[in-house]
């Protein structure tokens, strides 16, 4: 279930719902209006809310430090009426979004696809454990490591493994913007921080990348990761 929050005027509620509704059409989701910040603050606390979308006058570091730096995974879109902010080009993985509260339509449909590559990787990957089928978040892979014929996915959740091949995985979760940087790892470029000349950094951690490979990877994590 898609649940998104909104802190906007009714009467932007109301426009912002009927355009949603024309785009989200074929999704399961919900949404909740908050007409106060404060209210907003408490129910995230009882509700994982994956989109969040209200006026920019809340944009500061503070408020920031509230809504969006303890949840990674969800996406922010301010309305505001400065084009410097809306008129940018959004990245592959920019969860911090502008849009044009002048053109609603317009800008919702210009950003949703980027909203739905972010939001594909809430989806859930089933892998088999004991002979049993256990649901892994795509979101919380770091990289996924081959050991012989054996897959360990490094998650937040800790160390999983199962029996499969590292062609399958790649095949499987390129969909999901994984990228094969070496025989042995394939990582999930949300998580790309940094590369240097054979390594690939996921925040702290780093993995060598196949020379082969060198150029494939490196336009690849420029692309994804530039605007981030």
């Amino acid at each position: 279930m898609l649940r998104v929050a909104i802190l906007e005027s009714e009467e932007m509620v109301k426009n912002i719902l009927f355009i949603l509704g024309d785009i989200l059409k074929d999704e399961d989701w919900t949404f909740q209006y908050f007409a106060k910040l404060s209210q907003f603050v408490k129910a995230q606390q009882q509700k994982e809310y994956q989109i969040l979308i209200l006026q920019d006058k809340f944009d500061t570091q503070r408020i920031a430090g509230t809504f969006i730096q303890p949840y990674p995974e969800r996406v922010v879109i301010f309305t505001t009426l400065e084009e410097k902010r809306y008129e940018h080009e959004v990245g592959n993985f920019e969860r911090i979004l502008y849009i044009d509260r002048r053109r609603l339509r317009h800008e919702l449909q210009r950003i949703d696809p980027f909203v739905r590559n972010l939001l594909a990787n809430q989806e859930e990957y089933f892998f088999s454990y004991n002979h049993i089928s256990v649901p892994l978040k795509i979101s919380d892979i770091y990289y996924i490591e081959k050991d012989n014929k054996n897959l360990v996915y490094h998650t937040k959740r800790g160390e999983f493994s199962e029996r499969k091949s590292i062609k399958d995985a790649e095949k499987y979760f390129e969909k999901y913007h994984f990228l094969r940087i070496h025989s042995s790892f394939l990582v999930n470029l949300q998580y790309v921080t940094r590369f240097e000349t054979e390594s690939v950094f996921l925040q702290k951690i780093e993995l060598p990348f196949a020379r082969a490979r060198r150029p494939e990877v490196i336009a690849k994590v420029r692309d994804f990761t530039k605007h981030t």
